[in-house]
């Protein structure tokens, strides 16, 4: 989510005779009808993200690892769904349906609004870091590396947790003092009287280390960090598919061994009392590497889901960085032909793209569980019903009026 609104931090507007108005953007019947519809899907992804941490924290199948990680990761998208609708959602009511009284609200809660959307970015990605690191060692198992087993303990994982916040959130508290609301009496359009401008002190210097901060620690970084762990990973996992498919299927083997006992006649039957034990040990290595089978696809399960929610952050945050470069480097592209201060339909739409796509990509985060993990699907198919018939017997308790 992006600088995009009706404020831009790269610049000033004072008012002058040439600028008389705020930054603003167009908004058509088609983009005022998309928007709408992805605040929709926002508020649907806000409630979706709110049912998957209920799941993920009340989960207790011990065949899986801790879900810290994926609880924190489900708050932060439930927190950008919120933000998407506040920024996005209310600016589109505030320009087409022409709302004074939800113009000024506006004004009054975007700057710290928009801070946190800062803040929840560049939490997002090292918490699918910390997720993807306790696949890794899920699937490799014991590793050897000090700094990262602690990581994996349950009090690590809070410590964890605590400083990647802690220090995301001073990386990007500027956002919340490094904008200012500018005021234009004089314009002829009430919806363009107010703007967030830069701070004075928001020098061009701070613009490009914030750039390159950005693009270091919230793009290059995590980048590099989540395509090399997810590629050992999945080799990892190709390793284990060949492994098995050279070695005998054990599944079948104890199926032929039931099949025998069962077709074998009552007198060769006493023969093989003295044989039980053996019998009775080949079960119990057959059921113990089923069992093994059957975890190792979970775990399979949860790899794969990981890997798409990883996948979605990519192509989204690849898209936020382009436009971000844009924004920064204040191109001609960004700007209306005739007047500067509003958006171009290019910028407008690109904006849109790349905000829906951070949205949505967070906002179908439970979709993503309930496809790759029959874990968590068994889950939320027990919430669900578990909720439905709650829903009903209420429904059947409620007095009747005579």
């Amino acid at each position: 989510m992006n600088s995009t609104k009706n404020f831009n931090l790269n610049y000033n507007i004072n008012e002058t005779d040439d600028h008389i108005c705020g930054a603003a953007e167009y908004y058509t019947d088609t983009r005022f009808t998309f928007l709408i519809i992805s605040s929709f899907i926002a508020a649907c992804g806000t409630i979706g993200n709110i049912i998957l941490f209920y799941v993920l924290i009340k989960k207790k199948d011990n065949t899986q690892k801790p879900t810290l990680y994926p609880s924190v990761l489900a708050i932060l998208d439930c927190l950008l769904c919120i933000v998407y609708i506040l920024i996005f959602g209310i600016d589109a009511i505030i320009h087409y349906l022409h709302i004074y009284p939800l113009f000024i609200i506006y004004f009054k809660y975007v700057i710290p609004v928009f801070a946190i959307s800062k803040i929840v970015q560049i939490s997002m990605p090292y918490m699918l870091i910390f997720a993807t690191i306790e696949r890794l060692i899920w699937t490799f198992g014991q590793i050897e590396n000090w700094i990262l087993r602690q990581t994996q303990t349950d009090k690590g994982r809070l410590w964890t947790i605590f400083l990647t916040m802690f220090i995301c959130i001073i990386s990007r508290s500027v956002y919340f003092f490094n904008g200012k609301l500018d005021l234009y009496p004089n314009c002829p359009d009430i919806f363009r009287t107010k703007a967030i401008g830069g701070a004075e002190w928001w020098s061009e210097e701070l613009i490009h280390l914030d750039l390159i901060t950005f693009t270091i620690l919230q793009v290059f970084i995590p980048f590099f960090i989540l395509i090399i762990l997810n590629c050992i990973i999945i080799r990892r996992m190709a390793d284990k598919v060949k492994k098995f498919t050279n070695e005998p299927n054990m599944a079948t083997c104890k199926k032929l061994l039931l099949k025998q006992e069962a077709t074998t006649s009552p007198s060769r039957k006493c023969s093989l009392i003295s044989n039980d034990s053996t019998i009775n040990v080949t079960k119990n290595r057959t059921n113990s590497i089923t069992s093994s089978l059957r975890v190792d696809k979970k775990m399979r399960s949860a790899v794969l889901t990981m890997t798409a929610i990883v996948a979605s952050y990519l192509i989204s945050n690849s898209l936020s960085l382009f436009l971000t470069i844009l924004e920064r480097t204040d191109s001609d592209l960004l700007k209306d032909s005739n007047d500067e201060t509003l958006a171009s339909t290019f910028h407008s739409t690109f904006s849109d793209i790349v905000s829906f796509t951070y949205m949505f990509t967070s906002a179908v985060r439970i979709i993503i569980y309930y496809i790759c993990n029959p874990s968590i699907r068994n889950d939320l198919n027990e919430y669900f019903s578990m909720f439905h018939k709650n829903h009903y017997k209420s429904e059947k308790n409620l007095p009747i009026e005579l």
